[in-house]
C-alpha cells in the first residue's frame, strides 16, 4: 500500500518497511549503502518541535531483508512525512532487536513530552483531524454568526470530557480570536469521522462560565461523556 493510505494510529511507534529508492543515499554517513539497498525499516516519533519524523533503524534489499545496520545503537537517519508520501509501505511485526533499539530511541527523543500530551496521541478519535506533519495540531470548530468554522489548535491534554489546546496560525481577520487563546472542546461525529467543537474559548472565563466548565468536568468524570468516556464504550 501507499504510505498516505495509513493513518496516525497505524504507524506511530509502529514498524514499517518503505521502498525508499534514492532516499537511502542520504544514509551514507551512517552506513555503506549499496545499489540494491532500496528499502528502509522505520518507526516514527514526534520531535521537540512537534514535527512528525520517521527514524531509520536499518536498510536492506527487500521487504523481508531489511535489517542491515540494526545492530548499531544510533538511528541511521530520518525522513519527514512528505518525503515518504508516495512510497510503498508494509507494516511488520517487529523482532525483539527492533523493539529494543526503537524503545531506547523513543524514550530519548520524546522525553520532553508529558503524560498529558502522550495520552492524546493514543486517542484514535483525534486521528482524522490531525495535521499530517504536526500530529499534535488538530482542527477545532468554533461557532460564530457564520456557523462553525474550523481553526488549527495545538493540543495540550485532556481535562475531564474536554480536550484543551491553544489556537495557532490565525489570520488577521479572524474577529475576536487570537493566537494562543485557550480552547476547551468536545468531540462529535460527522460523516463517520470525529470532529472537535469548542465549548469554552479564552484564558479568562466569566464566573458563570467557570462554574459551567467545572460542573461539566465533574459530570464527565462521574458519568463519562466526551473524552471522559471509557475506552471500552468508544466506537
Amino acid at each position: 500500500m501507499i504510505f498516505t493510505d495509513l493513518n496516525f494510529r497505524d504507524y506511530y511507534h509502529q514498524y514499517a518497511v518503505f521502498e525508499a529508492d534514492a532516499l537511502t543515499e542520504r544514509l551514507g554517513n551512517s552506513l555503506r549503502i549499496g545499489e540494491d539497498d532500496c528499502f528502509v525499516l522505520c518507526s516514527s516519533f514526534v520531535a521537540r518541535t512537534g514535527e512528525l519524523m520517521f527514524n531509520v533503524l536499518s536498510v536492506g534489499e527487500g521487504w523481508e531483508n531489511c535489517e542491515r545496520g540494526l545492530a548499531r545503537k544510533q538511528m541511521l537517519g530520518s525522513y519527514i512525512p512528505l518525503e515518504l508520501a508516495d512510497a510503498e509501505v508494509k507494516l511488520i511485526r517487529p523482532s525483539r532487536k527492533m523493539i529494543q533499539k526503537n524503545l531506547n530511541w523513543i524514550n530519548h527523543v520524546e522525553s520532553w513530552a508529558g503524560e498529558d500530551l502522550l495520552e492524546t496521541r493514543r486517542d484514535k478519535r483525534l486521528d482524522d483531524i490531525r495535521d499530517n506533519c504536526y500530529p499534535d495540531h488538530v482542527k477545532v470548530g468554533v461557532v460564530s454568526d457564520r456557523g462553525i468554522h474550523e481553526y488549527e489548535m495545538r493540543v495540550l491534554g485532556f481535562n475531564g470530557p474536554f480536550i484543551e489546546g491553544r489556537l495557532i496560525a490565525l489570520k488577521k481577520n479572524e474577529g475576536s480570536l487570537r493566537d494562543e487563546e485557550l480552547v476547551r472542546a468536545l468531540p462529535y461525529m460527522m460523516d463517520g469521522e470525529y470532529r472537535l467543537l469548542a465549548v469554552f474559548v479564552g484564558d479568562h472565563l466569566s464566573q458563570e462560565q467557570k462554574k459551567q466548565f467545572q460542573d461539566l468536568v465533574a459530570e464527565g468524570n462521574k458519568i463519562g461523556f466526551g473524552f471522559s468516556l471509557p475506552e471500552i464504550l468508544r466506537s
